[in-house]
């Protein structure tokens, strides 16, 4: 896992992110993140991180 901003997020999607920002002009980056637990566990089993690109759709199933 990265150890960026989100420590559960990959660092090259994090390097993508900040890519995308910094052209110019920056592009539009947009992050949906959504943590994913199972049964009465404390700890996240896995993180859906949806984000776009300028309009562009991807998505990453992270497991913990």
């Amino acid at each position: 896992m990265g150890h960026g901003t989100c420590p559960f997020v990959p660092q090259k999607i994090e390097d993508e992110w900040a890519a995308a920002l910094k052209e110019i002009p920056p592009k539009e980056v947009k992050i949906n993140l959504e943590v994913i637990y199972s049964g009465n566990n404390v700890r996240p089993e896995k993180f859906l991180v949806k984000y776009t690109i300028d309009g562009e759709s991807f998505s990453e199933v992270l497991l913990n």
